[in-house]
């Protein structure tokens, strides 16, 4: 993160980091995560003050995410907040605390569900939630993860989806489709 931001410090975008080995492309590299929103952070602040509070602000994200997925699941505030709590405190999210790359994967996951949760049930519109949150998985880095995010959300459709599946589907499609147009400014030069 120091190189990225030294570099566009100068107007610069780091097409190669020449530190490792005899040097690797920079944003072909999926994990460096350029064009993540979370990277303007570390213009803010130095690196390891940035760092820190992104990990605060991810963990944030659980306990908040898995709130608004109880909430929307039916359980009272009292056990939303417990699950939030629980989610953010569990020893999965703690173990990765010193991944940010995995940690905020995880971590959004519930916000993910919640939004595709109200994707699926209102109005296509709401397809745009999902789509944003999936696409910012791959821009953090985490492709992985975000493969497996289209997973969950065929599970979640063929679990949760309130009408017929066609329409569910057409929903799903249009989320995934707009996920990888998001996130093709990444996806694009870690294929090429």
């Amino acid at each position: 993160k120091q190189y990225l931001i030294e570099r566009l410090s100068t107007g610069e975008l780091p097409q190669w980091f020449p530190y490792e080995a005899l040097g690797r492309p920079f944003i072909g590299a999926t994990a460096t995560g350029v064009f993540h929103p979370f990277t303007a952070l570390y213009a803010l602040l130095p690196v390891p003050d940035a760092y820190r509070a992104l990990t605060l602000l991810t963990c944030l994200l659980a306990a908040l995410g898995a709130f608004a997925l109880g909430r929307m699941l039916g359980l009272s505030r009292a056990g939303a907040l417990l699950a939030g709590i629980a989610f953010a405190l569990s020893g999965y999210v703690v173990s990765l605390t010193d991944n940010l790359l995995y940690l905020y994967s995880i971590c959004l996951l519930p916000f993910f569900c919640a939004a595709l949760d109200k994707a699926l049930a209102a109005r296509r519109l709401w397809v745009v939630a999902p789509a944003a949150l999936w696409a910012s998985v791959f821009l953090n880095g985490d492709i992985q993860t975000g493969y497996y995010f289209g997973f969950i959300a065929v599970a979640w459709t063929l679990m949760r989806a309130p009408g017929s599946y066609l329409e569910a589907g057409l929903r799903l499609g249009i989320t995934g489709a707009l996920a990888t147009l998001l996130a093709g400014i990444q996806l694009g030069p870690a294929w090429a």
